[in-house]
């Protein structure tokens, strides 16, 4: 996994602010900004196990399979993972997984409601989001893309859980509250294993549907049991 190296001691975050905020909600700039409630989708993933596929354990999963915006900030996709079941699913093809970064959480609200995202990247990653949230940015627009996939242990069968139909990127902007944006890196790292030196950053981030720009959302709590969520509005 290129870029994850041993923990350091990374430069104190500091405050960004925006030219001209483009998006705007009540959520506080800190991550995850909104708490859950009751109707929320809410999918908790184990990553360390992402990291670490164990045969025979089964958890919802979640992949950042690619992140970009703000006026330059490309991801790094530098993780690279094996897929739990092998040949994979239809939204997450395997042997292998190449990514951005690995979901520690995600919540959906509603179609018109902020998207939160907590999930890991290596250290490049951190020290691009670092640099490029050190100045004002440009602009808050994102395209961004994941999967989640979980097991159903009654019919003992994966299925993809949060994705965007088609394969499509989310096109979305970060929210942005009193000016700043909500969005963030840790300074510190979280080890991917107690027996192995490699430390990867928690980044928190909420994003908001561009006005006039509906993506589709596939969800699912079952191998049948399927949602789709059309996020935004044409308006």
């Amino acid at each position: 996994m290129p870029g994850m190296l041993g923990p350091t001691t990374p430069p104190p975050k500091k405050t960004t602010k925006l030219y001209t905020p483009e998006a705007t909600s009540d959520a506080p700039p800190c991550a995850p900004p909104m708490d859950p409630v009751a109707g929320d989708l809410q999918f908790e993933c184990d990553w360390r196990l992402a990291f670490n596929v164990e045969a025979g354990k089964k958890a919802p999963l979640g992949y950042l399979r690619s992140w970009s915006g703000c006026g330059g900030l490309d991801l790094p996709r530098d993780i690279e993972l094996f897929h739990p079941i092998g040949a994979g699913t239809k939204a997450l093809p395997g042997p292998k997984i190449t990514c951005v970064g690995v979901i520690e959480s995600l919540v959906f609200r509603s179609e018109c409601d902020p998207i939160s995202v907590s999930a890991f990247i290596s250290r490049e990653g951190a020290a691009n989001v670092r640099a490029k949230l050190a100045q004002p940015v440009p602009t808050t627009k994102v395209q961004c893309d994941w999967v989640i996939i979980d097991h159903d242990d009654d019919r003992k069968s994966w299925y993809d859980a949060a994705y965007a139909r088609d394969g499509a990127k989310v096109e979305a902007n970060i929210d942005v509250h009193d000016g700043e944006l909500v969005i963030s890196v840790d300074r510190a790292p979280e080890p991917i294993s107690p027996t192995l030196d490699i430390g990867v950053f928690r980044f928190r981030f909420q994003i908001v549907p561009p006005p006039g720009r509906t993506t589709k959302l596939e969800f699912a709590t079952g191998p049948s049991i399927k949602l789709v969520r059309a996020w935004g509005t044409s308006r």
